[in-house]
């Protein structure tokens, strides 16, 4: 077996696993509130576009539940990848750092990677 197939492999595998341990993402809702505001958007609407009532979605973001697979890709349709990021709360900053690393490929300096 070639270097390179093992390489892409061992990299698939750590990309999958890197998402397992967590069941679902809880949102940041001070920064989702800034994102959303500052796009001239209403909770209502994002709510819609994650396939949620206003109220419950409201719910989950004060009690800090946790949004599942299909609600997280929602999100990151409408915000884009970067700003979702941003948003998504991680139970830890290495956890978060692999993630990014993961997804695009490149650190950030810590003041951008924990906004």
């Amino acid at each position: 077996m070639d270097s390179r197939q093992d390489i892409s492999k061992s990299t698939e595998n750590c990309i999958e696993t890197a998402f397992v341990p967590v069941d679902g993402y809880s949102l940041k809702k001070k920064t989702l509130k800034r994102w959303i505001y500052g796009h001239n958007l209403t909770q209502p609407y994002v709510a819609r576009k994650l396939n949620l009532d206003p109220v419950v979605f409201k719910e989950k973001l004060r009690n800090r539940e946790k949004f599942n697979s299909e609600q997280i890709r929602a999100l990151v349709l409408l915000m884009k990848a970067e700003d979702a990021f941003k948003v998504l709360y991680f139970p830890s900053n290495r956890f978060r750092r692999k993630i990014w690393w993961q997804v695009f490929g490149q650190y950030q300096n810590k003041e951008e990677l924990n906004e």
